[in-house]
């Protein structure tokens, strides 16, 4: 479909004909995931989310949960916190690169950590 307007039209008046949708144009922010444009695709990306997650690290402004370490943490929940803080910061820069492709081909990748 890509930069096909007439294709694009086609189908939203298509969508709107079964389903009740309003076309917001270009997708920015949703549901903490970030949309940015980089050259021939974008990129999805949780900056914004994962940097309010670190600054509500401080606990200050955290509500307390119904779980019994939250109230008494030991220092087995303390370390796996701190691991788990460490690795949203040392990933804050990374996204999940969208582009169209000419190939068939499927390719994936994973952390193992």
């Amino acid at each position: 479909m890509g930069d096909d307007s007439a294709l694009i039209d086609t189908l939203l008046r298509r969508l709107n004909s079964t389903f009740k949708i309003r076309d917001l144009g270009a997708p920015s922010f949703f549901l903490g995931i970030e949309t940015i444009p980089i050259d021939g695709g974008l990129l999805l990306s949780q900056r914004h989310y994962m940097g309010d997650l670190l600054k509500r690290a401080g606990i200050t402004d955290c509500k307390p949960l119904a779980t019994p370490f939250m109230h008494a943490p030991t220092n087995d929940n303390l370390a796996l916190l701190k691991r788990v803080l460490r690795y949203v910061k040392g990933t804050i820069d990374h996204g999940l690169r969208l582009a169209a492709s000419s190939s068939d081909d499927i390719h994936a990748y994973s952390d193992s950590d």
